[in-house]
């Protein structure tokens, strides 16, 4: 079976960047977890991570972006994603 989906998650802003946080998963075979970022076609994925944060630079000043979160086990089952979670970076 498919792994849960992530829970906890938050984002915070800073100057050019958004941190992604969130909590680990029950499962004991989680090999990764692999974050999206909401596009104008929809959410694309950004980066994945071994850890339970991400921070995805280099990006517009004063603008809020939007993520979610999956987990993903040894065997590369896909959870379904966590909840949407927002945050804006830091202005000029």
């Amino acid at each position: 079976a498919a792994p849960s989906s992530p829970k906890g998650a938050r984002a915070q802003g800073g100057k050019r960047k958004v941190t992604i946080s969130w909590e680990a998963n029950p499962e004991a075979d989680i090999t990764r977890y692999q974050i999206y970022k909401k596009t104008p076609f929809g959410f694309k994925k950004s980066g994945s991570t071994q850890g339970l944060s991400y921070t995805d630079g280099k990006l517009r000043d004063g603008k809020t972006y939007t993520y979610k979160i999956t987990a993903v086990d040894k065997d590369g089952l896909e959870s379904p994603f966590s909840q949407e979670v927002s945050a804006t970076t830091a202005p000029k």
